[in-house]
């Protein structure tokens, strides 16, 4: 099966400050190389557009690379943000009719398409209704598109790989710290985080490791002497630092977040998750794996650190769950729902 896959994918290792999302989309590209009959062509839209000075020539640039792809391929796969499928994926639709080809759409993030202008939001549904499968990160959106009609729309969760990140026995850690992890901006929380810490006191100990965004720098975290920011972690630090930690404290208010790929990164290593209340976390996060808590209250997070740390018997239980979840959201998993979902495009092709 010859598989074009359309996305922005290349800032993974030349770019600290990437997404979760794009590490999930290297993530499938190394699975689906290492499989059988599968052949891939792949073309990076954000290389395009960052060697190109005139917005509208990278943007020609990439509709034409989409084609001449697309003529090559047996089914097309498009890894795009809901603003993305606005702007490409009408032309991507009628290249499909063009060519005969079938098309997948995959959206990242927790954002509804709809949620856009009014004028992108009609061309993004538009394009969604018109593919052979429609993959969404979370339930809710997937019962959203169902609501509209969409019976192309699949579940598919953002992917970790956890074949040789697990741990043996995770409960059995030795862990003083708590750890933040990820983009440090004022929707994931980072103000309500050391707010928080700042009252529990010195002694409960976080590390902070990330990019910053929104202006901000290191010395936002002068202020508290139990709160150490370590810079950025590279990829491949990520899984070693979680596993000497107690737990993830992630405290996010974003309004894009979707399945977020450093709590599901932390199940790999049962690596308990306190987090917020907030959109489509719930989906992943519950009383078996982590502790949730109100989102923008410093107060919460205290409450829910501490509930954590004084009960042993809660913390080795919430380490289990976290370890028993990471098949579900392993690359190995999400590899196998992307090659039936590449099936179904194809029969559905097909039969029109």
């Amino acid at each position: 099966m010859r598989i074009f896959i359309v996305g922005s994918f290349s800032a993974c290792t030349a770019d600290a400050r990437v997404s979760g999302t794009v590490v999930s989309l290297k993530h499938l590209v190394r699975d689906l190389e290492q499989r059988e009959r599968v052949s891939l062509e792949l073309l990076d839209t954000g290389e395009i557009r960052r060697s190109s000075s005139n917005r509208l020539i990278g943007f020609l640039s990439v509709v034409t690379a989409v084609f001449r792809g697309m003529k090559r391929s047996d089914v097309v796969a498009l890894h795009l943000s809901p603003n993305g499928f606005a702007v490409l994926g009408p032309i991507a639709v009628l290249l499909s009719w063009i060519l005969r080809k079938p098309i997948i759409f995959r959206m990242f993030g927790g954002l509804d398409y709809m949620e856009l202008p009014v004028m992108w939001a009609r061309l993004a549904h538009w394009s969604v209704r018109r593919v052979e499968v429609f993959l969404v990160q979370t339930h809710e959106l997937c019962r959203v598109a169902e609501s509209r009609g969409i019976q192309t729309v699949t579940w598919f969760p953002t992917t970790r790989p956890c074949s040789s990140l697990g741990v043996a026995n995770p409960h059995d850690k030795d862990a003083s710290d708590y750890v933040f992890l990820g983009q440090i901006k004022i929707e994931k929380g980072i103000f309500e985080l050391i707010e928080a810490f700042r009252i529990l006191g010195s002694e409960y100990q976080l590390k902070v490791y990330g990019p910053f965004y929104d202006d901000l720098d290191a010395s936002i975290f002068e202020s508290v002497d139990n709160v150490e920011y370590c810079g950025v972690a590279a990829p491949e630090e990520v899984t070693s630092i979680m596993s000497q930690a107690k737990a993830l404290v992630f405290p996010t208010y974003l309004s894009a977040e979707g399945y977020s790929g450093i709590v599901i990164e932390s199940f790999t290593v049962g690596l308990p998750v306190l987090c917020s209340r907030w959109k489509f976390l719930p989906e992943i996060v519950d009383e078996t794996c982590g502790i949730l808590f109100e989102p923008k209250k410093s107060e919460a997070i205290v409450l829910a650190v501490q509930s954590f740390e004084q009960d042993p018997i809660l913390q080795d239980a919430l380490s289990r769950g976290a370890y028993a979840k990471r098949s579900d959201f392993s690359v190995e998993s999400g590899t196998d729902r992307f090659l039936e979902a590449c099936g179904s495009a194809l029969g559905r092709n097909q039969k029109s």
